[in-house]
């Protein structure tokens, strides 16, 4: 973890962060710090803000163009997500509501947890992940199953939790920061009350979706989804028909993501490079 930028950016401070980024990205050929620091700056994105896109879902795109191609626009995109960070509202972060008690020992089904999403009451839902973490030692069964529930919900939750799955596979279940990202997570599943009707399909076609991708968000939403699909381990036999049905019922986007020129870029470029397998017939 680079603690000083976190530091900087938690201070607002957009000359400092760009100076120790900088200074980062000169001098150290590991990024892993700094894309953690990123991500777990970003999980204390306010869950209120209506405005901004999720700051994990902009971290999640960045990291993965710093990943995958070559890193020359670094510094340019760099400084794009700390002037889109030091402007966001931030909350605080109180991760002890995740952690299991004797009163959450007991047997809980995965329908349990779904449902408790449904509720009106946060601490239903709450009460759930607990149960949920203390009787699974499968973290990935666990992502998968906020994966279903993001699934019936808006392509928000679906892109998020999607994000909030390559962030972890960053930082490690065992990252002290983790939980800060799996409590922004579920939190902004709750709030999303969109509750969409799927029937399941098997058959699946991503590369007709391209040609009817026409806003940003598309873009990210249908990557998502693709690699979402490609990722699925447990419960897949549930989860690629209602990827599959989701295809079907697809239809471009009436609104789209309005931020700044250059974190448009790193959304849109990180989704086109995520689908270049589809585009290029080899999906």
């Amino acid at each position: 973890m680079f603690f000083p930028l976190l530091e900087s950016l938690l201070e607002k401070n957009a000359a400092k962060s760009r100076q120790l980024t900088e200074d980062f990205i000169r001098t150290e050929s590991d990024w892993s710090p700094l894309y953690k620091t990123l991500y777990t700056f970003a999980a204390q994105h306010d869950t209120g803000d209506k405005i901004n896109p999720d700051a994990v879902v902009v971290c999640d795109a960045f990291v993965h163009l710093m990943r995958t191609q070559d890193q020359s626009k670094a510094q340019d995109f760099l400084f794009a997500l700390i002037d889109f960070y030091v402007q966001l509202p931030i909350e605080s972060v109180d991760t002890s509501i995740l952690k299991p008690d004797k009163a959450d020992q007991k047997v809980i089904s995965i329908l349990d947890v779904e449902e408790a999403f449904d509720q009106d009451h946060p601490e239903i839902m709450f009460a759930s992940i607990r149960s949920i973490l203390n009787l699974m030692d499968n973290k990935q069964y666990f992502m998968e199953i906020l994966t279903s529930i993001a699934l019936s919900k808006s392509p928000q939750s679906v892109i998020l939790t999607h994000s909030t799955a390559n962030a972890i596979e960053i930082l490690q279940w065992n990252n002290h920061f983790t939980p800060f990202l799996v409590l922004h997570l579920i939190k902004k599943l709750f709030d999303d009350r969109e509750k969409r009707i799927i029937l399941p399909r098997v058959d699946f076609d991503f590369k007709n979706i391209i040609s009817r991708i026409t806003t940003t968000l598309d873009w990210i939403f249908i990557a998502s989804l693709y690699q979402t699909y490609q990722n699925l381990f447990i419960i897949q036999h549930k989860l690629r028909p209602i990827i599959s049905a989701i295809l079907h019922q697809f239809s471009s986007s009436e609104f789209d993501c309005h931020v700044q020129e250059k974190i448009e870029k790193i959304l849109l470029q990180s989704s086109q490079l995520r689908l270049a397998p589809v585009m290029t017939n080899d999906a």
